[in-house]
């Protein structure tokens, strides 16, 4: 569920859609992203100094207030689906999930 909401996160929110969120950092000259690991999900955004505010406001506004549009989910569980499929070729996970 954690990794199905790291991706929908960037989808939009009740303040801005994906491509204001896109403009605004591409804008800031950052890069906004999000990852999620074996026991942590990630969001960030790495901007120049004098476009910090920016970036708070945008991450505050992505895990505040997002708004998942239903047209966005389907392509962000196929994204899912076909990353779950890619990491069972990496052995190291398959051992990581039997020995749990």
């Amino acid at each position: 569920m954690a990794h199905f909401t790291d991706h929908a996160h960037f989808q939009g929110t009740s303040n801005r859609n994906s491509t204001a969120i896109a403009k605004l950092i591409d804008e800031s000259g950052g890069q906004l992203g999000g990852f999620t690991g074996r026991d942590y999900t990630c969001s960030y955004a790495n901007v120049m100094d004098d476009n910090v505010t920016i970036a708070i406001d945008l991450l505050g506004d992505i895990l505040l207030n997002s708004t998942f549009p239903e047209q966005n989910l389907a392509r962000a569980r196929e994204a899912i689906v076909h990353e779950i499929v890619m990491s069972l070729d990496y052995r190291l996970n398959l051992v990581h999930q039997t020995i749990r």
